[in-house]
């Protein structure tokens, strides 16, 4: 298994953006810098900037302050949170002399003078019950000063007036306070005899909105200074949203707003980009081939695999290539890097290039082998990869699956039929439709038949990811699936959750697709047809757990609808939504779902499923509200 977290060593071939960002900090003429390392959950920025801190540590002229986005929320101001804990830091790795001592307390103080400003213009209205002595202890302010601004005396002053006229006092002082402090900032890292301050702050996008513009605005404003770098990993997307949060009232379009705010607070931009089908494969190989080999060979692995020539030709790191590069591979890196070379190809086109994803998939794997193991149970290692990788993605077919398997002992016919079927040629579309009419009424005399003729196994059929799925190796006909079931009964549901999670476009997405605003959602639905498939299956099993849990499915942004209409854009699940159907009664079914689908399928050039569908439904419960419509649909049709 693998640590799920950041690291040192490069698997991902990312030592040039490492560079860039070092190449900035040591460019003095660049100086001071924001340095922007942006990239989406899980995509391998953390390591990325652990690369650049191991780096800078080894140059003596650098301190190096590393702080995770996290440690200032919770306060109530966290740019003096930020800002205090920079200077701590700061005194407690360099041996101060006097008069940087000084300094040191002297930015202390007006730290403690920016946070009691903040306090007094947010509880101001409140302070003057404590009378001139209350007023006066809050930002040092002279309350009787106050007052004779205001020409009154204190005691006279209205609650309501003393929020306005602690906020005008402040930014008269704020701004000459801002100006003493970046001015006395830079006199401290001087005589620390600082040369280079750089400032890593991770995980940011984590924070509240309020943390993220706190802690921009604490760097720009107070800590920007000469001879300073302050890096910051963050999902970009995430902090545009807590821009447009934190900002409502700004004129212009909310995403442009975003764009605009950050590009002024972020100087260089470094993005992580998602790994290509090629890195998938390799970064799978590699992982792989960690446990096994020596540092040194693992060395020439990842030359061989990172290098020029692989980015040019576009190779993978495989059995052949490992057999070139090492002087005797290992036996069991023998076995995994033909089980990588079977599942890569896949991963990488469902994992939408997300490092962590591929990951979580790979320890989910390796955790139930040795499960298996601890309990003397023998299981196939290709075998729970090929079901993994069905459960990861077709939810609603895994536990349909379960399902046969339980029912027959561990040994499913409708396997047998199938993956028989898949070996006949001439199974089509049209081939499909016209054999049915010819078969109606008729006994199946073949596996082909009974797919054609059997409504569930023809859905699953008709899906061209589902047949690409079971042409993987090794065939599943004859094997007892009990064992491999049972070691995942745990999560018939929960890998999706420990090894997936939306990206942040496809969480925006999922919050506008239950939007009650008919435009909001067409324009979610919209996006939705550019978002990877890892993501668009993600999206399909959230609203179908939320459909299970929702009592009135009548709504047109009910979860159930809402199903129906992300499969009108996402037709590569369409199988998913016919074996996901069945799960209600026919009873709790709203009756324009018929209408929706109808059109879904339709788009999809699926219309026999949907015919085999409301067959299904009329069969089910021909007096529910939903086989009445089909029965009407049907008539029309023939009509």
């Amino acid at each position: 298994m693998w640590p799920d977290h950041e690291s040192e060593r490069d698997l991902l071939g990312v030592q040039h953006l490492v560079c860039s960002a070092v190449d900035i900090v040591n460019s003095d003429n660049l100086l001071p810098a924001t340095i922007g390392i942006f990239g989406d959950w899980g995509s391998g920025k953390s390591s990325v900037i652990q690369m650049i801190e191991r780096d800078l540590k080894s140059q003596g002229d650098v301190i190096l302050l590393s702080f995770n986005g996290w440690l200032f929320e919770g306060y109530d101001d966290a740019k003096t949170a930020l800002m205090e804990t920079i200077i701590d830091e700061i005194s407690s790795q360099k041996t101060l002399g006097n008069r940087a001592k000084v300094l040191a307390v002297n930015l202390i103080r007006k730290v403690n003078w920016f946070r009691a400003v903040g306090s007094a213009v947010k509880y101001g209205a409140a302070t003057i019950a404590g009378g001139p002595v209350g007023l006066s202890a809050v930002a040092g302010i002279d309350a009787v000063a106050l007052a004779k601004k205001a020409g009154e005396k204190i005691e006279d002053l209205k609650p309501e007036d003393v929020s306005a006229l602690l906020e005008d006092e402040k930014k008269h002082t704020l701004r000459k306070g801002i100006r003493e402090f970046r001015e006395n900032f830079e006199s401290f890292l001087n005589e620390a005899k600082i040369k280079k301050l750089v400032v890593v702050i991770d995980d940011l996008d984590r924070c509240l909105p309020d943390t993220i513009i706190e802690t921009l605005e604490a760097i720009k404003l107070f800590l920007f200074v000469p001879g300073s770098a302050f890096i910051i990993g963050a999902d970009e997307r995430l902090v545009r949203f807590a821009v447009r949060s934190r900002f409502p009232e700004l004129p212009g379009d909310r995403t442009d707003v975003g764009r605009d705010y950050l590009e002024k607070l972020i100087q260089y931009m470094i993005r992580v980009p998602s790994m290509s089908k090629t890195d998938t494969e390799n970064y799978i190989a590699l992982l792989f081939s960690l446990p096994h080999l020596s540092d040194s060979d693992l060395e020439k692995v990842c030359e061989w695999a990172l290098g020029p020539k692989s980015i040019q030709e576009g190779r993978s790191f495989g059995l052949s290539s490992a057999s070139e590069v090492l002087e005797e591979v290992p036996e069991p890196l023998k076995e995994e890097l033909a089980l990588a070379e079977r599942i890569s190809p896949i991963l990488a086109d469902v994992m939408n290039g997300n490092p962590r994803q591929c990951k979580r998939f790979l320890n989910t794997l390796m955790m139930r082998l040795k499960m298996a193991a601890s309990r003397e149970v023998e299981i196939q290692q290709r075998v729970l990869a090929k079901l993994m990788i069905l459960e990861y993605l077709r939810p609603e077919t895994f536990k349909k699956l379960a399902g046969w398997q339980i029912s027959q002992n561990g040994v499913p016919p409708q396997i047998v039929c199938l993956e028989d079927a898949l070996a006949q040629p001439g199974i089509g579309k049209e081939a499909e439709k016209k054999d049915a009419e010819r078969n109606a009424g008729t006994t199946p005399k073949s596996n082909a038949d009974k797919i054609k003729m059997d409504t569930e196994l023809g859905v699953l059929f008709a899906e061209d990811w589902f047949k690409e799925w079971l042409t993987l190796e090794p065939k599943l006909a004859g094997i007892d699936l009990r064992p491999y079931f049972y070691f995942s009964r745990d999560s018939l549901s929960t890998l999706s959750y420990t090894a997936k999670r939306l990206s942040s476009v496809a969480r925006e997405i999922l919050l506008k697709i239950l939007s009650p605003s008919e435009a909001v959602r067409e324009g979610a639905l919209k996006l939705g047809e550019d978002v990877s498939p890892v993501d668009a299956s993600s999206i399909f099993e959230e609203l179908a757990e939320k459909a299970k849990h929702s009592e009135d499915h009548s709504k047109e942004e009910s979860p159930l609808l809402m199903i129906v209409e992300w499969t009108g854009v996402r037709h590569e699940l369409l199988g998913e939504l016919l074996t996901f159907l069945p799960s209600f009664p026919a009873q709790a079914l709203p009756p324009q779902i018929i209408l929706k689908l109808e059109g879904t399928c339709k788009a999809a050039g699926r219309q026999e499923l949907y015919e085999r569908y409301i067959e299904q439904v009329i069969a089910s419960d021909s007096e529910s509200s939903i086989a009445k419509v089909a029965i009407a649909r049907r008539k029309r049709k023939k009509g």
